[in-house]
């Protein structure tokens, strides 16, 4: 008898430490991770990442994790690391650029071959188990100066249309004479 209320009691604890309860899990959205900003000629300048997090009800952001931002030659950002603003809407987090970073692509953690990343946790007002949300991966390009559309696409472009206007115009000429 007491070998079956053991047992019972047994799979009683086990089935209540298995049972599935409501998942709660934060979820971000980034408008763009990938950015590109011009090197600052003197200072700083910031580099806003934004976005929309949402957080379970019952629940609040409460931590951001991140990697430090590296190229992949080995230069580290002289910010080091991004710094949250734990805002639900808007910028998400921002990184310092200074006038002596070197130029090149920042989108590696500190082993030079794994993606930068930041992530957010949420955990339930009051304590409890906490949810993040996974790794977010992000880069900054630092460039001395933004890509300028070349002129020749547009100077061919008004040429053709200068060319049809001549056509257009000797047409209507040509049909006026033999009238």
């Amino acid at each position: 008898m007491l070998r079956r209320v053991m047992i019972t009691a047994l799979l009683v604890a086990t089935s209540t430490l298995m049972m599935v309860g409501n998942a709660n899990a934060i979820a971000i959205s980034v408008d763009n991770t990938a950015l590109t900003v011009v090197r600052p000629t003197s200072g700083t300048t910031q580099v806003n990442f934004t976005g929309h997090i949402t957080i379970s009800d019952g629940f609040e952001i409460t931590s951001a994790t991140s990697s430090s931002l590296w190229t992949a030659g080995g230069t580290l950002i002289s910010s080091v690391f991004p710094d949250p603003t734990f805002n639900l809407d808007g910028i998400l987090w921002s990184v310092t650029v200074s006038a002596t970073d070197a130029l090149g692509l920042y989108a590696f953690d500190s082993s030079l071959s794994s993606p930068a990343f930041i992530l957010f946790s949420e955990c339930p007002i009051g304590g409890g188990f906490c949810n993040s949300t996974g790794r977010i991966n992000y880069s900054v390009n630092i460039v001395d100066s933004l890509p300028v559309p070349e002129p020749t696409p547009v100077i061919l472009l008004g040429l053709g249309l200068l060319s049809l206007g001549i056509m257009h115009s000797r047409r209507r000429s040509r049909r006026g004479t033999r009238a």
